[in-house]
């Protein structure tokens, strides 16, 4: 789409990325069986999971895709090891996801423990959030964002690492040179652990 403009975002806790994120991971396996399901309530609960994330765990490189000025899709790419989290963040996020209700809490402890525990101990960059608006899907949009992020870890000459819950997402990653490593099934939803080797930027 020529009229999408990659810029870099400057305000991921936004209010627009906040809605944007929730409603885009809305559907995605592991969130309908982290939050219990895809309905109202269960977005009204996303919308809190992503915001405390995005309050408590900003950091590294947040990039907006952009159609005529509205925020339509989002990418963030952390360096590691920041994409673990410290203890404060810990002890910040934990009283935030108590708020979605024991049951939530727990279940999303597990998922995001069991993601963490595979993330890769060498240097990379690491893809996530990555989202687009529901009605703004298959217009190539996540295309563009992937290329840019694939210029930015090129530049840098550093591997890349990412999960995923979608088995279609898959073969997309794989156009941008990703591979899968490992796969588990996690709160009963299938999960793919997907890295990329260092380019040399061209």
């Amino acid at each position: 789409m020529d009229s999408i403009k990659i810029s870099t975002l400057t305000d991921p806790d936004s209010d627009e990325v906040i809605e944007l994120l929730a409603r885009a991971y809305l559907s995605n396996p592991i969130n309908v069986a982290a939050l219990g399901g895809s309905g109202e309530e269960e977005l009204k609960l996303s919308r809190e999971f992503f915001r405390a994330g995005c309050e408590i765990v900003v950091r590294s490189e947040w990039y907006a895709a952009l159609f005529e000025n509205r925020t339509v899709g989002v990418v963030h790419i952390v360096k590691s090891p920041g994409c673990r989290l410290s203890p404060d963040q810990q002890d910040a996020i934990n009283p935030r996801l108590a708020e979605l209700g024991s049951d939530v809490a727990s279940r999303i402890a597990e998922w995001l423990g069991e993601w963490a525990k595979r993330d890769p101990d060498t240097d990379h960059y690491h893809l996530g959030p990555i989202a687009v608006l529901p009605e703004f899907q298959r217009r190539g949009i996540g295309k563009l964002m992937m290329q840019h992020f694939c210029e930015r870890v090129d530049e840098a000459g550093t591997p890349a690492y990412l999960e995923t819950d979608r088995r279609e997402n898959v073969g997309f990653y794989e156009k941008s040179g990703f591979s899968v490593t490992e796969q588990a099934v996690i709160l009963g939803v299938p999960n793919w652990f997907m890295t990329r080797p260092a380019h040399a930027a061209t």
